[in-house]
């Protein structure tokens, strides 16, 4: 599973951001055994990074 962010005019901190994140999901993706558990990290990753972007 592949995550694309599209960002009119992305920070460098978003860029960072988004490596990292793309990164961590990639380990993850290794070591998650169940649904559930894939479905709560991207429940959180995505709550994280829109945290992120509302404030700034």
């Amino acid at each position: 599973m592949y995550i694309v962010v599209h960002m009119p005019s992305p920070s460098p901190g978003m860029n960072a951001a988004v490596l990292l994140a793309i990164r961590s999901l990639q380990e993850w993706r290794i070591s998650i055994h169940t649904q559930f558990a894939f479905k709560q990290v991207v429940s959180n990753l995505s709550n994280h990074l829109l945290r992120q972007l509302v404030t700034g």
